[in-house]
């Protein structure tokens, strides 16, 4: 019994081993036989599926969506609260915005400043003359506007002048040089006395003054008319008759007072006698013609 017992425990021994020979036998790689000239057979790489792209596809526009979201933060609503950090102002911002504030109000002072410097008007003595400058689109800049020689100044210069205080100094000035015309000694130079008076007259800021302009003109005109008119008339010819009547008549028509018209009508029919006289002398000595000797 004995005997036999070690005979099953000796088969039994051999009977695992060569189950674990064959485990090991089933275990080890298998190695592929290498045959000379011959390639060795390439492994074809199975095909993606339908279902495979899709989930590449789906994958790929979750990663560009995630990025796109990573670079574009969302907007927040009226009703989010920025971080205390966002809520405190720049310092340099602020710096930055009262420099741009003072900026834009200087500019709008030197703009007004220079249109209010155009409308100045500034008085200067030189050499005996006065010089009027007017100032232009700058805060002090001015320009020479006249020079007004053998002018008397103002009493007192103020340091700056409106058009409505200048524009009467300019008036007289040109209207005193008018009347030192009409003061001569000998025939007065009637055109530049009217000069005179048409330079004046586009000074004259009132009505006043302009009336007084118009009835200096309205006087050189009919001044030169009758000085025309006799000089005509002493020739003593019809032909100079009939010149000095047509002054005459241009005389009646200029805007005159009552004395100066009836002035201008006593010379009007006086020379219309005058050429009533000659025709009626000329019309005698055809009737009488003298006696042959």
């Amino acid at each position: 019994m004995g005997k036999n017992s070690l005979i099953k425990a000796t088969s039994k021994k051999k009977g695992r081993l060569k189950k674990s020979g064959e485990v090991d036998q089933k275990t080890k790689p298998l190695t592929t036989k290498s045959t000379k000239g011959k390639e060795a057979p390439k492994i074809k790489t199975p095909k993606k599926t339908k279902a495979a792209t899709k989930t590449a596809a789906v994958s790929t526009d979750k990663t560009t969506a995630a990025k796109k979201r990573a670079k574009y933060p969302p907007i927040r609503s009226s009703g989010d609260q920025p971080p205390v950090d966002m809520q405190r102002p720049d310092p340099i911002e602020k710096v930055m915005r009262s420099i741009a504030a003072g900026f834009v109000l200087l500019i709008i002072v030197v703009i007004g400043t220079s249109f209010s410097n155009m409308k100045n008007y500034y008085i200067k003595t030189a050499d005996g003359a006065v010089e009027v400058w007017k100032g232009y689109f700058a805060p002090m800049g001015t320009e020479l506007f006249l020079h007004l020689p053998e002018m008397r100044p103002p009493a007192s210069i103020k340091p700056a002048y409106e058009k409505n205080e200048v524009f009467p100094l300019i008036f007289h000035y040109y209207m005193e040089r008018a009347d030192s015309l009409l003061s001569v000694s000998r025939v007065p130079d009637f055109e530049k006395i009217k000069t005179y008076l048409g330079i004046a007259l586009s000074y004259a800021t009132t009505e006043t003054l302009h009336n007084a302009a118009i009835r200096r003109l309205n006087n050189i005109d009919l001044m030169l008319l009758l000085y025309r008119a006799e000089v005509a008339a002493g020739k003593g010819t019809m032909a100079a008759f009939k010149n000095a009547k047509r002054y005459l008549d241009n005389a009646a028509s200029l805007k005159l007072d009552q004395a100066q018209t009836k002035m201008v009508n006593l010379k009007i029919e006086t020379i219309s006698n005058l050429i009533a006289a000659l025709k009626a002398k000329k019309s005698k000595g055809t009737k009488n013609p003298a006696k042959k000797k």
